[in-house]
């Protein structure tokens, strides 16, 4: 029987000299998670040691060393780094690098392949300083045939650990803190708001941890049953194919890219599973992980409960670097699901938000029956041609019980005289629906909004979120993307209450998120100043949508990076709680993400004042 808590078994490396780090083996632990740093290494290069006493409140450093500044590290210094990594150091130039004559990195051939990993391909997920979104590091080396302007490492991290071992993940977290720079962590860079980028950087490149086991029975307090101890590497698609190896169901992304054991339960994490097994954070059972200190350790809800309940919902970075974790596993679970189409060039478009208002009211039936969708409302033609198509699914559900739920729904249409006839639902395994495609880069921005089950409720404030979504796609001409979902803590089961997931996910029905898709001022001939003007549409369209939920929030994950009272919004009541959490975790800040827990306090300097990662990480105040 695997017990209840990651025990400690033996302490590798006791603090010396001062130092408040240790390291440690838990009961569950990967090779790699067994090696670790020791004394002997710590003597080869004291700027890989632990952290001394918190830092003197008295002494406040304004920014984070820089290259060029003083405080930079020399070049013998990241070459005893890279010694004491065993050689896992890069220094990668942006791909791009390679379509620019004056670069001597430049290669015609490789030019070609890297414009083609634009497109759906793991391309820029196997690449150590990509993004999915470009404008975060102010795209400041574009790929292209012929290419304008110069190639730069711009807001793209400057050294990349590739870790492969708990020693090189505490290697960079040492010496990033002692030597006060700027410091990122990313596995697969599926990132919207520039938490897996920064000028003046050094990244940890957690992509390559992979393990995967499953653990037949795991005891945790009053829960009891078969477990997965998984690496932090690993990416959707990866995890439904040990599902489907080894016949059981995890929560894990529905996109095949996201990394399923990192930044994403970290935020909560949703899925097609999210009202039948709860959000993605409500499966964690333990962590390992390494703290801003430089300890490797565990959090479980007796180990460490203070991390535990922060890295489950308390959004990414703030608190350390996840290596594994212990998560929940189901029996096997098949999905009905059925896909819906309307145009309002059939319907008109009065008819048609009629239609929306009526199928977005099912929505409570949707979750109560535990499943969920995936729904699209597409603006044309200068917004005169409104598209909506949606996927349904039901886990657990045979199709003709599913086929039977959506009737009414199909009634419902019918009666506004809408000729429609639903898709009969097929069945598929959970475990088959993602697969190992890539993905393209998108330079898209985007806001979200979690819709309160009290809204739907009432007639009243239902109309006006339907207005409010018609205000923003009709007149805005923006996109919108919503998925009817309800993690309550019912179907989240234990652990889940004591988490710092959102307390919005707990009582919405549907996560909505609208699309931006206008080019930021990274684009060719695109100034700040229509940034600014874009980005303040944006959020001038999503306030109508504040406005009629007023006390909700939105999914940290996909969200605004410019989100008004970001704290309440990604956090809710929690934040002073984490807040606390990540002050006497981390008194030197030395995690930091946009939109993270303790972010006010740091800001970036970049060119316009926008909010990408290209500029100097500095004290908002000093």
């Amino acid at each position: 029987m695997h017990h209840r808590t990651l025990l400690s078994l033996l302490a590798l490396v006791a603090p010396s000299h001062g130092q408040t780090g240790y390291t440690t083996v838990p009961l569950f632990a990967y090779e790699h998670e067994t090696s670790q740093i020791t004394l002997d290494d710590i003597e080869a290069n004291r700027a890989v040691g632990y952290a001394d006493a918190p830092p003197d409140p008295a002494v406040t450093v304004e920014c984070k060393a820089f290259p060029g500044t003083p405080e930079w590290p020399s070049d013998a210094e990241w070459a005893r780094l890279n010694a004491s990594l065993g050689g896992v150091l890069l220094k990668p130039a942006p791909a791009g690098a390679a379509c620019y004559s004056s670069r001597p990195e430049y290669d015609a051939s490789r030019c070609a392949a890297v414009l083609s990993s634009q497109a759906l391909t793991r391309g820029f997920l196997d690449d150590p300083l990509a993004v999915g979104t470009p404008w975060t590091s102010g795209d400041p080396c574009p790929p292209a045939l012929k290419p304008a302007g110069e190639c730069s490492q711009g807001g793209l991290p400057v050294y990349v650990v590739n870790a492969t071992s708990v020693k090189h993940v505490q290697m960079a977290v040492n010496f990033a803190r002692n030597k006060n720079i700027r410091f990122v962590v990313r596995n697969t860079g599926h990132d919207f708001v520039g938490r897996s980028t920064g000028a003046g950087a050094l990244s940890l490149w957690t992509h390559h941890l992979k393990d995967f086991d499953v653990i037949p029975k795991y005891v945790s307090g009053p829960a009891s049953g078969p477990a997965v101890h998984a690496g932090a590497g690993l990416q959707a698609w990866e995890v439904h194919e040990a599902m489907a190896k080894h016949n059981i169901t995890l929560v894990a992304p529905t996109f095949a890219t996201v990394g399923a054991f990192g930044g994403y339960l970290a935020g909560g994490g949703h899925s097609s599973l999210i009202s039948y097994h709860g959000l993605a954070s409500d499966q964690v059972l333990a962590i390992n992980l390494v703290t801003p200190d430089g300890s490797f350790t565990s959090a479980d809800p007796v180990m460490n409960p203070d991390l535990f309940f922060a890295l489950r919902g308390g959004g990414a970075n703030p608190f350390g670097v996840i290596t594994s974790v212990v998560v929940k596993a189901h029996p096997p679970l098949n999905l009905s699901s059925t896909v819906l189409a309307i145009s309002n060039l059939d319907t008109g478009t009065d008819l048609f938000w009629k239609a929306m208002a009526v199928y977005f009211r099912f929505g409570r039936s949707t979750v109560d029956a535990r499943g969920t969708d995936r729904t699209y409302i597409t603006p044309y033609s200068n917004s005169t041609v409104l598209n909506f198509t949606t996927t349904i699914d039901f886990p657990g559900l045979s199709p003709q019980a599913a086929s039977s739920l959506l009737a009414p729904l199909e009634a419902s249409l019918r009666a506004l005289g809408i000729n429609i006839t639903f898709q009969y639902p097929t069945v598929s395994r959970w475990a088959d629906n993602v697969i190992g495609e890539g993905a393209a880069l998108r330079d898209q921005r985007f806001a979200s909004r979690l819709i309160p089950r009290a809204t739907y409720d009432d007639d009243a404030k239902f109309a006006g979120v339907m207005s409010a979504i018609r205000t923003v796609v009709e007149e805005g001409g923006y996109p919108v993307h919503g998925t009817h979902m309800a993690p309550t803590l019912r179907v989240a089961g234990y652990p889940g209450a004591d988490s710092a997931a959102n307390p919005a996910f707990r009582e919405a029905v549907m996560h909505l998120v609208v699309y931006d898709s206008a080019p930021s001022s990274t684009s060719p001939g695109v100034t700040a100043t229509a940034d600014h003007a874009a980005r303040s549409r944006l959020s001038g369209y999503v306030d109508y949508l504040r406005n009629a939920t007023v006390g909700s929030g939105s999914y940290v994950n996909e969200a605004d990076v410019l989100e008004p009272d970001w704290q309440r919004s990604f956090y809710g009541a929690n934040y002073e709680t984490l807040l606390q959490h990540k002050t006497f975790r981390d008194p030197w800040d030395l995690f930091w993400a946009p939109g993270a827990v303790g972010s006010e306090a740091w800001t970036v300097r970049a060119a316009g004042g926008l909010p990408t990662q290209n500029g100097r990480l500095c004290r908002t105040a000093v």
